[in-house]
């Protein structure tokens, strides 16, 4: 903690797979470089916690949280918390990215993630993010239980690849108990392609959740959910240039919005 990095070239935090229980704590992180090849902070073992930090500089990712945890090992339950940061970037791909490996070596399989929470980050760039600002992918192994919230989201760009928040499942996995709650996602030039994604390549695999109380300003669509059950969009406030407001599943709820 309470340790300032300036000019890194690579990371400025890095922690490999062998990590558990490390905790990132009031760091000030600064990478330099002209192409945004480079990560703010890497974390790549298990049960990590990433919290008030300030990451600004070019940079590819600005937290990168890389799940190498494998179920071969133990029954243990694997958490990520990423909480309180502040991202105020010059080049930014993502702002935040969670995801489990997808190419484990001989003999293991990569374990679920049973708790993710991803809050109260701050998430601006002077440029916009050229891919989605927050995303949740589980593609290497499923995702549980997922909590977004609280969460400022600034200038993201207007490719179809680049979203406020994204959750997604690659064929073979689901993520489920998904709640997405009290965000604050601006387009502020041109428009996201979504607001929020909800993104699953098998039938129903983004599963039991609710998008709440979330205010979006200026996208394609305000919500847009595919192969997703057993959600309730409500409460959220969708305005500015929209071309669709919500697209969700048959079997998702969507009420008491303001358009």
């Amino acid at each position: 903690a309470y340790n300032a990095v300036y000019g890194a070239t690579n990371a400025g935090l890095d922690a490999h797979s062998g990590a558990d229980n490390v905790h990132f704590h009031s760091n000030a992180v600064h990478v330099e470089g002209s192409d945004g090849t480079n990560d703010g902070i890497i974390y790549q073992g298990t049960n990590g916690r990433i919290t008030e930090n300030t990451i600004y500089g070019t940079i590819r990712q600005a937290i990168y949280y890389q799940s190498m945890a494998y179920s071969a090992t133990d029954d243990r339950d694997y958490t990520v918390t990423i909480t309180g940061n502040t991202i105020n970037t010059d080049v930014c791909q993502r702002a935040v990215v969670v995801e489990t490996d997808d190419s484990p070596g001989p003999g293991q399989t990569t374990a679920e993630l049973s708790n993710v929470v991803i809050a109260d980050n701050n998430c601006t760039n002077k440029v916009e993010f050229t891919e989605s600002v927050i995303r949740v992918y589980a593609n290497g192994a499923s995702i549980r239980s997922i909590t977004i919230s609280g969460n400022t989201i600034r200038r993201s760009g207007d490719t179809a690849s680049s979203h406020g928040i994204e959750v997604r499942a690659l064929t073979g996995y689901v993520a489920h108990r998904i709640s997405i709650t009290g965000n604050t996602i601006w387009g502020e030039e041109g428009t996201l392609a979504d607001g929020i994604n909800l993104n699953g390549a098998d039938a129903n695999s983004i599963r039991y959740g609710a998008v709440t109380g979330n205010v979006i300003q200026t996208c394609d669509t305000g919500v847009n959910g595919t192969n997703t059950y057993w959600f309730i969009v409500s409460g959220n406030s969708v305005f500015g240039d929209v071309t669709a407001d919500f697209s969700m599943g048959a079997n998702d709820t969507v009420t008491a919005n303001r358009t």
